[in-house]
């Protein structure tokens, strides 16, 4: 058995105006693509050759499944023009077809299924059964022989063969009550996101919750979320991945979509956190929140500037660290490397840094790493404001992270950042989380703490000559 499965765009008017800029069938519930969900079912079911057919471009869908390859399965697409029929969708496809039993699946819906009990979606050769409406979809399972003989749409069919338990999402409140019973009733039937030694508490990965935070589950937590200080979250909560959630918040009921930062102080409940709207799905209201300290998405354009008060400490720095500068380098055969680093967050400006690598161990090297000297020759920079003294840890211009800087929020690469200061600099997931957090608390003196911070910590540490001298 084949499935074609048609995301029909017609009708998803409510999902372009509540969340702008989201492809519909990759809309998350319970933290996983709607669509995806389609799909495990399909697998559950012993299909393993799908077809999703869309009658306008959804990249963003392509991009996610791609060939299907990580779920065991073929994956291929097609597109068709808007009020294709049923049986025009099937003639068109006839060569994916071929000689095999087709399931059908069509609409803005969700299937309901139990990952505990695999079944085998069966069909006769000449039968078919299902229930499918022109207008809101359904699902027709046919049998190969009846593929040239397909039954028209607006009309249920014999419910012959295995019930699918399925129904459509039409608006927003549909959409929040699903999630809703995803995190009460239904998170042990689906293979979710993320690890739990509960059923009722589902967390990804490098997520961070402070021990005076409060949890009442159930919850679903996605991949880098971080909890403030004497957050309350819970029950009934759904957090998304690369989300922060600042100190003092009370969330239950509430959905928080990916990328979301919610300020301090604020009590969300029964509502929808996306970018910087809070949205009531009871009254289909949508607030915008103009107030960044507030809500907002913590993938930004990036708004890159260079202090004053950063140069000045920088020039500072240059004059007192010049004599023991002067005194040390002689002494060290240091090597470095020049790479091309990202400058903001759409990779339109680049820098070639030279970075220092390891030297020899030695009294002079000891001493030029505990007096931050490996930093010096760029101090220069922050006086011309080609760098921050204190911002972003600096990326190299790879893809890998050009993808990785898709996480971070307002991306401006400083020579000392928050990542190193909580010693976390090798840790690309967490600097994720630490990069959200610095960039919604920045402020002169928290820099001025990550500074003397890091400065005090190199002075002080024991075995620093065994440390890189690279950033």
């Amino acid at each position: 058995m084949k499935a074609i499965i048609y995301c029909k765009e017609q009708g998803m008017e409510w999902v372009r105006s509540f969340f702008p800029g989201y492809s519909p069938y990759m809309l998350p519930v319970g933290n996983k693509p709607l669509l995806e969900f389609i799909i495990d079912f399909c697998i559950l079911a012993g299909i393993h050759d799908i077809r999703l057919i869309f009658n306008v471009d959804e990249p963003e869908c392509v991009g996610y499944f791609e060939e299907g390859t990580r779920y065991g399965v073929r994956i291929s697409y097609s597109h068709v023009s808007d009020g294709t029929a049923f049986r025009d969708i099937i003639a068109q496809n006839k060569t994916f077809c071929g000689e095999n039993d087709i399931f059908y699946f069509q609409g803005f819906r969700f299937v309901e299924y139990d990952k505990n009990e695999p079944f085998k979606l069966a069909v006769g050769e000449d039968e078919v059964f299902g229930c499918l409406d022109r207008e809101t979809g359904g699902y027709v399972v046919l049998g190969k022989n009846r593929l040239g003989s397909i039954p028209p749409e607006n009309r249920d069919i014999s419910r012959g063969g295995i019930e699918i338990r399925e129904s459509r999402i039409s608006g927003l409140k549909d959409y929040f009550d699903w999630n809703m019973r995803m995190v009460y009733e239904l998170r042990s039937n689906y293979n979710l996101p993320g690890y739990s030694d509960s059923q009722a508490f589902i967390v990804g990965r490098n997520v961070q919750i402070p021990k005076d935070a409060e949890i009442a589950t159930p919850v679903i937590f996605g991949n880098l979320v971080q909890l403030g200080n004497r957050a309350r979250i819970g029950p009934g909560v759904i957090i998304g991945d690369h989300s922060l959630v600042d100190s003092d918040v009370v969330i239950h009921d509430a959905i928080v979509f990916d990328n979301s930062y919610v300020g301090c102080n604020l009590e969300i409940i029964n509502k929808i956190c996306y970018r910087n709207y809070l949205i009531d799905p009871i009254n289909e209201i949508k607030i915008d929140i103009i107030d960044e300290l507030l809500m907002t998405e913590t993938v930004k354009n990036g708004i890159w500037k260079c202090p004053i008060t950063q140069r000045v400490i920088a020039f500072l720095m240059l004059l007192i660290y010049a004599v023991p500068f002067a005194i040390l380098r002689p002494f060290l055969k240091i090597k470095a490397v020049e790479l091309d680093c990202f400058m903001d967050q759409q990779h339109r400006r680049k820098l070639k840094l030279r970075l220092y690598i390891t030297p020899p161990e030695g009294w002079a090297c000891r001493y030029f790493l505990k007096l931050s000297l490996d930093r010096y020759h760029l101090l220069p920079l922050v006086l011309n404001k080609t760098l921050r003294l204190v911002g972003s840890y600096i990326l190299e211009a790879t893809e890998e992270n050009a993808e990785l800087l898709k996480q971070f929020p307002d991306y401006a690469p400083g020579i000392f950042c928050y990542s190193e200061y909580l010693e976390h600099g090798h840790n690309p997931d967490q600097r994720a989380i630490d990069e959200q957090y610095y960039m919604y608390h920045a402020s002169f003196w928290s820099n001025f703490k990550i500074l003397k911070g890091i400065l005090m910590h190199n002075l002080l540490k024991q075995d620093i000559d065994k440390q890189p001298l690279r950033y």
